[in-house]
């Protein structure tokens, strides 16, 4: 995946065969490799979230989204909030 290229890493794309060659060890760094995980969105981004489909849909706003979530943790430290 994409993932394992880093910056400085040399590239070769060779428009003629059609070819893009990242030339490190990509096996080697798999092995060591962790996704990141995926955090709810919050505030803006979770309206913008819920507002707009994904890019293969165009990223097109949707008419009456449904409300943005918030996770439990978010909602619980906002009512300690406003309650101080």
């Amino acid at each position: 995946p994409i993932a394992l290229i880093r910056d400085g890493d040399p590239i070769v794309i060779d428009v003629t065969n059609r070819r893009i060659d990242v030339l490190v060890d990509l096996e080697a760094r798999r092995a060591d490799f962790a996704p990141n995980r995926i955090r709810p969105a919050q505030g803006v981004f979770a309206k913008y979230r819920a507002a707009v489909a994904s890019a293969s849909q165009g990223a097109v706003t949707i008419p009456n989204p449904p409300p943005a979530q918030v996770p439990a943790d978010l909602a619980a430290r906002s009512t300690e909030n406003a309650a101080s």
